[in-house]
């Protein structure tokens, strides 16, 4: 994880719900791809559990849920949250994603949400070979760099797209998937969420730092960032009180 981003986490752990977007038809598309049986899985970088509980829902009965972060803070929030869910079990654990603390072939699948970019990826897809069964499978979703810059924040925040060297293109990280030797690509799907904010809103979400991104930023920098920010979209739109702009996403969905 980049240099400042546990300190980062800790610092938001318990309003990181009311600071990101969960969207569900990510969950819709796992669904389709899990078996209906009561399966062993583990979401990793699962922060407070927002897309857990989502992965939760949708799993039957008598299922196991190994909800994995490797800050302490958010998975002590996820514990406030949802550790009972009828029938099924969940198992927060602390331990970085490129060294899972799984015995080999153990999981039928592995989840992560908006988190790869913290991860080596190369050795978290070594892990997630190592610890998915035969004909388990991996499902990675993310934001691209491409994805990242032509979103709101990368068209109209200074230096947003410079500071956020972090995420990885989608050849990158198909070309990664491809040479970690056991794992094959299933399919690809991208998904593409409107928005609808008001410029006060999205001005409150850099402050606080709705995407890490902007922790990146020193004090002053962040000032100056969101001045400029806010005259770039008063100049695009004609309402401030009425926002809207595409979110873009990717699923990888990977097969053991």
């Amino acid at each position: 994880m980049s240099t400042g981003m546990p300190e980062h986490f800790m610092r938001i752990a318990e309003e990181y719900r009311t600071l990101r977007e969960t969207d569900s038809p990510p969950i819709t598309v796992i669904q389709s791809h899990l078996p209906q049986k009561p399966l062993l899985g583990a979401d990793i970088g699962c922060g407070t559990g927002r897309y857990s509980e989502l992965v939760l829902s949708v799993l039957e009965q008598d299922s196991t849920l190994h909800c994995v972060d490797a800050n302490e803070e958010m998975l002590a929030e996820l514990k406030r949250r949802i550790m009972s869910t009828h029938g099924k079990t969940v198992s927060p654990i602390i331990s970085p994603a490129e060294e899972l603390p799984f015995e080999p072939e153990k999981l039928d699948f592995i989840t992560t949400f908006n988190a790869v970019h913290h991860f080596d990826l190369d050795r978290f897809l070594k892990e997630v070979r190592r610890v998915v069964k035969p004909q388990g499978q991996a499902f990675v979703y993310t934001r691209t760099q491409e994805q990242n810059q032509r979103g709101i924040w990368g068209t109209h925040f200074p230096g947003f797209n410079e500071k956020e060297n972090r995420l990885f293109s989608r050849k990158s990280i198909e070309e990664a998937i491809r040479r970690s030797l056991g794992l094959a690509i299933k399919s690809v799907v991208e998904f593409v969420f409107q928005r609808r904010k008001k410029l006060n809103e999205l001005i409150e979400k850099a402050k606080k730092h709705h995407y890490s991104t902007f922790a990146l930023y020193d004090d002053t920098e962040l000032t100056t960032a969101i001045d400029t920010f806010k005259r770039n979209i008063l100049k695009q739109y004609e309402n401030p009180e009425d926002i809207t702009y595409d979110d873009e996403n990717t699923l990888f969905i990977v097969q053991a």
